[in-house]
């Protein structure tokens, strides 16, 4: 290769990582600090003076690099996160609180799991039933091969 190729192909590979980083940065305001709600990005995204952002145009940032309907995401969007969350720091905390909430409320809906916050009667059903399921299984792989019948 000659000196050309390798600049382009390091510029090409610079534009990539930043691509990616700007993508990672917004996904992560996305996640940690508006809980997901792609209503309230949406809201923050519209404060910028020059720019706004419908929610399949966010839902294209956020989707992964390889699918056909991803989308760059522009580093004014991660900027405009940051400054919304610096003008209204109440809302990250407000944020949050919604999504401990909606959390605590689904976990009351669809019931605990043994992994998580110990077992439910219906958990305990499903762990008696897979004990006995695993019971079985090793006292089949236990008994010799002679019992069973050849081909």
């Amino acid at each position: 290769m000659d000196g050309l190729d390798t600049k382009s192909l390091f510029g090409n590979l610079r534009e990539v990582i930043n691509n990616e980083h700007v993508r990672r940065r917004f996904e992560n305001y996305y996640h940690q600090d508006f809980s997901g709600d792609i209503e309230e990005v949406e809201v923050a995204l519209a404060t910028h003076p020059s720019r706004k952002a419908t929610k399949r145009t966010i839902q294209s940032w956020l989707a992964d690099p390889n699918l056909s309907s991803s989308r760059k995401c522009p580093a004014w969007a991660v900027t405009a996160l940051e400054d919304y969350l610096d003008k209204y720091p109440s809302k990250r905390d407000s944020l949050r609180a919604r999504q401990n909430w909606t959390n605590q409320q689904q976990s009351k809906t669809f019931g605990e799991t043994i992994w998580d916050r110990g077992e439910t009667d219906i958990n305990k059903e499903a762990v008696v039933c897979l004990q006995r399921e695993k019971i079985e299984r090793d006292r089949v792989s236990a008994l010799p091969m002679a019992l069973f019948p050849d081909d």
